[in-house]
């Protein structure tokens, strides 16, 4: 049986990453936090306007800080548009199956995680004729991999096709997914862009039968749109 099929396999693979990565990232923060403590120190021979300056920026830079100060899938971007193509895929190779989606996401946060929501429109073409759309929404969180561009993800949604066909017997479908994506920083003058690579299931979890599922290899290409953060207008008017 295929390995997407036993859903339980998957989830255990995903929470093992993202256990890992849970670790790797309090270490990060918690070095961060070492550092920051350190600043005052080499200030504190200042006036006494300095000094008050450094430790109201101290007790700043020493609060506890989240897992995710920046969404690693957003960076100080708002929205979100991403065109992707995938192919189904099972032991035997590449099928003849394909599709094209589009898909609009913002961020937002899942239990402290980073995360983005996804409305997506999908076509998928390819076998028997069969051509059909397919409409979804989704939630997807990610961790940073070494640098705040550079992040592994999952993610689950719900979707409505126009059909059934001889794989899955039902309209309405699960879809679960892993990724590994990174966000170019200001790739142009208005955002930043993104590429990702991902692998998607899609099955009805056995509430009606066919239920086959199917399995897609695919890549995405992303414009990130918004205002930078304030946080970050900050920065550059001290810098001015």
């Amino acid at each position: 049986m295929w390995f997407f099929e036993k859903k339980n396999s998957f989830l255990i693979f995903c929470f093992i990453i993202f256990f890992v990565g849970l670790l790797h990232a309090e270490d990060k923060s918690q070095a961060g936090v070492s550092e920051k403590e350190n600043h005052c120190n080499d200030d504190k021979d200042k006036t006494e306007v300095s000094v008050c300056k450094c430790r109201e920026s101290d007790q700043n830079l020493t609060k506890p800080r989240s897992l995710f100060d920046i969404n690693p899938m957003f960076g100080d971007r708002k929205h979100r548009i991403n065109l992707t193509y995938m192919q189904d895929f099972d032991l035997n190779g590449f099928s003849g199956l394909r599709g094209i989606g589009f898909d609009y996401s913002q961020p937002n946060t899942f239990f402290s995680l980073a995360g983005r929501i996804n409305l997506e429109l999908e076509s998928f073409s390819g076998i028997s004729q069969l051509t059909e759309l397919s409409f979804g929404i989704s939630q997807d969180i990610a961790l940073p991999l070494f640098l705040d561009n550079l992040y592994l993800g999952v993610g689950i949604g719900i979707y409505i096709r126009t059909q059934a066909d001889e794989r899955i017997g039902s309209n309405f479908n699960f879809g679960e997914k892993i990724f590994l994506g990174y966000r170019f920083k200001d790739a142009w003058k208005s955002g930043d862009m993104e590429l990702e690579l991902f692998l998607k299931h899609y099955s009805n979890g056995a509430l009606t039968f066919p239920n086959g599922g199917y399995n897609f290899f695919g890549i995405g290409m992303a414009v990130l749109l918004g205002p930078p953060s304030p946080e970050k207008l900050e920065l550059h008017k001290e810098a001015i």
